[in-house]
């Protein structure tokens, strides 16, 4: 799954066929979605998903560079504008959170307290792709 970032180049009229380009010194970057109302138990979430998806997520990514690419304008049906926008891998993926108890007869018991979809981005700055973006 790749996120949106905020590099996007301007936008163009999609019949017109042309090239769309980004050339700018910028920082590119994108955060996490779904952490609202557990920011305190953000980390250690990120760090068990980091460890199952086998690489680093966190709750945001950054990255300051000069960017220069260009992509031909594509038509779409039902859409009149289109812009290129840089996308950055992210992982998408359900963490639960679970209390536990025994009732006076000690007996187990399981209470789901939450569950929550995150979408973190991949620490590494090698997985970027730029792509078209229409409205």
């Amino acid at each position: 799954m790749n996120k949106p970032t905020n590099l996007h180049s301007d936008w163009m009229f999609d019949n017109l066929r042309g090239k769309l380009t980004y050339n700018k010194t910028k920082t590119a970057e994108t955060n996490a979605s779904g952490t609202a109302g557990v920011e305190a138990e953000a980390g250690v979430i990120f760090a068990k998903a980091s460890t199952s998806f086998s690489v680093t997520l966190g709750k945001s990514w950054s990255k300051s560079s000069s960017w220069s690419y260009e992509l031909p304008a594509s038509n779409k049906a039902g859409k009149t504008q289109v812009r290129m926008t840089m996308f950055h891998q992210s992982k998408k993926f359900l963490a639960t959170k679970y209390t536990y108890d025994y009732d006076s007869q000690c007996q187990y018991h399981e209470h789901k307290v939450w569950a929550k979809w995150f979408t973190a981005p991949v620490k590494k700055n090698d997985v970027n792709v730029w792509g078209l973006e229409w409205k």
